[in-house]
């Protein structure tokens, strides 16, 4: 079903949480539990049926507080206030029981994380399960290349597997944290798993530069190389976003003419301006929580990222003319998701 098709039709009345898709938010930590809180808030507001909130322990407790029963929240085990390695086979036992997975908005970068995030690849590549990398799981992939296969080129990663942890897109500019172990994805390139496991990347223009760097490609790409040799969907983050997927994706996802993006390559499509207002802290992890969900309700990933960039914008706007630009918080976006989805009726 496209994402027009998607977007203007009545849910079943059979409908229950389950069929509406489930959605497991693996983000925050002790410094940046509303990452998680904002990521898991605004997909329970794009439609996903049921969205659980992973977190680890310390930032647990604040992140439930903040989503007052919205969205249940996971207890990980904790190390240093972020994921701890050990917290794995709690959370891999539980990804078989979802339909997609976000992963990594304001968990940091640290030696803990990164093994983590190498797990959790690592399962959901193994089970073609949707994954929607963002933020600190990023720039960990811009230290750590090799945790995602790469399609056969002429260019090869040239990043040191051992080199220091790429800067935490959740902390200062003078922050940094110890070198970690590199982690190496064990199945071959091109495997059926790789084929069949829809990643969804959403890179700002800082974490893109890093993992241009790491995988040997032209500084001046705008994603759309990126998206090749991965073979996944990359959504270039700002003013106006670039969407881009692997040779074959639809640019052409059904959605109201209105929405004014051009479509100028096949596979690539860059997104109409979006409003300043969204020039704020947040509204990334809210921009993952509404691709994550529409994930989760089996658009394909090209047509969730599209269709989740637009949403965004809209629900930009509709906050802007509500508070005003300069007041914009992402709640606020969040809080305007409603109005957004109803402007896709077709």
């Amino acid at each position: 079903m496209s994402a027009g098709a998607f977007l203007s039709t009545s849910l079943p009345p059979h409908s229950n949480k389950y069929t509406r898709g489930s959605l497991l938010v693996l983000a925050g930590s002790s410094r940046y539990f509303g990452a998680g809180v904002l990521a898991a808030q605004a997909a329970a507001r794009s439609g996903a049926g049921y969205v659980t909130l992973a977190t680890p322990g310390s930032a647990a407790a604040a992140a439930a507080r903040a989503h007052l029963l919205t969205v249940p929240v996971f207890e990980a085990k904790d190390c240093e206030g972020t994921f701890a390695p050990d917290a794995l086979d709690d959370i891999v036992a539980t990804i078989k029981h979802y339909d997609a997975i976000i992963l990594g908005c304001g968990i940091t970068v640290s030696a803990s994380s990164a093994k983590f995030v190498a797990c959790v690849i690592h399962h959901a590549v193994l089970r073609g399960l949707p994954l929607l990398l963002d933020a600190d799981a990023l720039n960990i992939l811009a230290q750590q290349p090799g945790l995602l296969p790469v399609r056969p080129t002429n260019q090869q990663p040239t990043a040191p597997l051992n080199q220091q942890p790429a800067q935490s897109s959740s902390q200062p500019a003078d922050s940094r944290t110890n070198a970690y172990p590199a982690q190496q994805l064990t199945l071959p390139v091109n495997s059926s798993a790789q084929e069949n496991t829809p990643v969804v990347l959403t890179p700002h223009a800082g974490e893109l530069k890093r993992l241009l760097a790491a995988y040997g490609l032209d500084d001046a790409d705008d994603g759309r190389q990126l998206a090749q040799i991965l073979e996944a969907v990359v959504v270039a983050k700002g003013h106006r976003t670039r969407v881009s997927g692997p040779a074959g994706s639809d640019s052409g996802s059904g959605l109201d003419p209105s929405s004014n993006s051009n479509s100028n390559s096949k596979g690539s499509i860059l997104m109409s301006a979006a409003t300043p207002a969204l020039a704020t802290a947040g509204t990334g992890d809210v921009l993952s929580g509404i691709i994550g969900a529409l994930l989760a309700q089996r658009l394909l990933p090209f047509e969730a990222a599209q269709t989740g960039v637009e949403l965004h914008s809209r629900a930009g706007s509709l906050a802007a003319e509500h508070v005003g630009e300069h007041s914009v918080i992402a709640t606020d976006v969040i809080d305007a998701l409603p109005g957004a989805f109803k402007q896709f009726v077709l």
